[in-house]
């Protein structure tokens, strides 16, 4: 069953990037691979389960049933470059699945790289950077509910959320990244593992 999961994630990364596509679709075709994939072969009871804590919360989608439960988190992104709205990567069986195009150089020279990666939470981030950021989501949500208890009763802070977004330039395009094949090459190996 594990060689189904790699055959699976190796025929994600062949979805091309189209910026008419939205979230959602490119979200189902995932889902659709995943079910032509393993649910042909499912007799040992693994699920598939699609926005398990609703929509906009992390996991988009949680593989069931293997050693481990598998997170599935799917961004996209016309820069190749992913905002880190308050779910930003984390360790464990975490995949992030990213679509998307980036731009090199400028006028004649620029290129246009497009399509898909993946990649495992911990491969982008490390313990102590998660608890930092951790540690500053918490700090960001004290000093709103302090805003909102002071602001005139006329004005409503309606919300503010943290978002993050990695400012080393070599970090930021996924697609681009010098280690992108190795990252991919340890998400089917951890596939292969489960």
């Amino acid at each position: 069953m594990c060689n189904l999961l790699v055959k699976a994630f190796k025929d994600i990364l062949k979805l091309d990037f189209s910026s008419r596509e939205k979230g959602k679709h490119f979200q189902d075709r995932i889902v659709s691979i995943l079910i032509e994939k393993i649910g042909k072969h499912n007799r040992l009871e693994k699920e598939i389960i699609t926005e398990p804590n609703g929509s906009q919360k992390f996991p988009d989608i949680i593989l069931k049933g293997w050693r481990t439960d598998i997170n599935i988190e799917i961004k996209r992104s016309g820069k190749g470059q992913i905002m880190w709205n308050e779910g930003f990567p984390k360790n464990g069986p975490n995949i992030y699945i990213l679509n998307g195009h980036t731009e090199l150089g400028r006028g004649r020279e620029k290129t246009l790289t497009s399509g898909t990666t993946f990649f495992l939470g911990n491969s982008v981030i490390n313990v102590d950077e998660e608890n930092m950021l951790n540690e500053i989501k918490i700090k960001l949500k004290e000093v709103t509910r302090e805003y909102v208890e002071i602001a005139p009763r006329k004005w409503k802070l309606s919300y503010l959320r943290p978002q993050f977004l990695e400012i080393d330039p070599q970090e930021r395009s996924y697609l681009i990244h010098e280690n992108r094949k190795i990252r991919e090459l340890e998400v089917l190996k951890f596939l292969s593992e489960v």
